[in-house]
């Protein structure tokens, strides 16, 4: 899972019209990027005709990323490792059971360590998976708020979160939940193959430089990319590795 931090007033200034500026001179609409559609040159993006513009699009919107005024946070569980350590029961008395709701979490927990280094507020947007699970996801949040994780207290969640969770549905067209998914397809590629085979595309050396380092970065600061249980964050970014006893 991928999340984007943009401050808000350049989001709406630079990125919203910079992206649907993009979107209108290639594919001559205002459309939903889809990125597996994309590449496979299907519906609205079959103007693009061939494997070459494809490749060509991809590392120029790539490249918008790169340059833009954003940060990464990433987050993903190793499902094999993670029931092979865990089983079905919980990490610890503050995290779900539910994988989602556990990688959500982190991200979350990155996104207040961010806001209290730069000492600033925030609120957070997320894709509608449906009504139920939209519903699951806001009932952890809300206990996220209360009684915090292992290594964050409730109210420094409450001191710079909003009380609940704004989820948007993909047909409402939203560039920075699609920036997101852009992103988190190649980054799941290159988590499952950390010899960077699979990065066809080149993009994981655009996108590390974005992700969010926090103070005391990299010896035994905070960084915003989590693979767990196993830390290949840290080892894709190069950095020493931390236990997971002694770090979130």
């Amino acid at each position: 899972m991928c999340g984007c931090i943009v401050d808000e007033e350049y989001y709406y200034k630079n990125v919203i019209p910079t992206i649907k500026g993009l979107k209108r001179k290639t594919f001559r609409k205002d459309v939903v990027f889809h990125r597996y559609k994309i590449c496979q040159r299907m519906g609205d993006f079959s103007i693009l005709k061939s494997e070459t513009n494809v490749e060509a699009f991809i590392r120029k919107f790539s490249q918008y990323i790169a340059e833009s005024d954003i940060q990464l946070l990433i987050s993903a569980i190793n499902k094999t490792d993670y029931y092979s350590t865990y089983g079905q029961r919980r990490i610890d008395d503050y995290l779900p059971k539910d994988i989602y709701s556990i990688i959500i979490t982190f991200i979350i927990e990155r996104f207040v360590l961010f806001l209290k280094q730069h000492k600033s507020d925030g609120k957070i947007i997320a894709e509608s998976r449906g009504k139920k699970e939209d519903q699951t996801i806001q009932y952890w949040y809300s206990l996220l708020l209360h009684n915090g994780t292992r290594f964050i207290h409730g109210w420094q969640f409450r001191d710079v979160l909003p009380n609940a969770i704004e989820f948007r549905k993909k047909s409402e067209n939203i560039e920075g939940l699609q920036i997101s998914d852009w992103i988190a397809s190649p980054i799941s590629k290159i988590i499952e193959y950390p010899d960077m085979s699979k990065d066809t595309h080149g993009e994981w050396e655009l996108y590390k430089e974005k992700i969010w380092l926090g103070k005391n970065a990299p010896a035994r600061g905070q960084v915003g990319f989590k693979v767990f249980p196993k830390n290949l964050g840290r080892k894709l970014l190069n950095m020493p590795l931390k236990s997971e006893k002694d770090s979130n």
